[in-house]
C-alpha cells in the first residue's frame, strides 16, 4: 500500500543520519508532481538527522527523492499517493442506527422448547406453569 497524504496537509519526513557514520552529509530531497515538474523540499538539521517538509496542492502520483552527500537513499524514490481532502461534513457512520433483533425462526425455535419444557414438568411433577 503506498502512502498517502491530503491535499494541503503539511506532513514532516524525517531523514535520519545518526548511524551512517556521517551525520552531518548534505542532504536534499525533492518532489515530483503528477504534472512531472520537480521541486526542492527544504531540509532543515535536527538531532539525528535532517527533516523535510511535505506539502502537495495538487491530488495524484508524487515522487519524492532523498539523498545524502549526493547519493540516492535507498528505497528512493518514494511514491506517495496525494488524495482530496476529507470532507468530515459529508462523513457517515452506520450500522449503529437500531437494535440487532433476533431471527423470526430463532424465537419460534426458544418458545417451542420453553413450551415442551413446560408440558414435559407438567406430567412428571403435576403442575402446570401458566405465561
Amino acid at each position: 500500500m503506498l502512502p498517502a497524504v491530503e491535499v494541503d496537509e503539511h506532513r514532516a519526513i524525517s531523514i535520519i543520519t545518526k548511524d551512517t557514520g556521517n551525520e552531518n552529509a548534505p542532504c536534499k530531497a525533492t518532489v515530483t508532481t503528477p504534472e512531472g515538474r520537480t521541486d526542492f523540499l527544504p531540509t532543515k538539521k535536527v538531532p539525528g538527522g535532517y527533516e523535510a517538509m511535505f506539502h502537495p496542492l495538487k491530488k495524484g502520483p508524487h515522487k519524492i527523492r532523498v539523498e545524502i552527500d549526493n547519493k540516492e537513499v535507498p528505497k528512493s524514490p518514494i511514491d506517495v499517493v496525494v488524495e482530496d481532502k476529507l470532507d468530515i461534513k459529508k462523513l457517515q457512520v452506520k450500522g449503529l442506527e437500531k437494535r440487532k433483533s433476533l431471527e423470526p425462526a430463532c424465537c419460534v425455535c426458544v418458545i417451542n422448547m420453553i413450551v415442551m419444557y413446560v408440558i414435559t414438568c407438567s406430567f412428571s411433577v403435576g403442575f402446570v406453569l401458566l405465561f
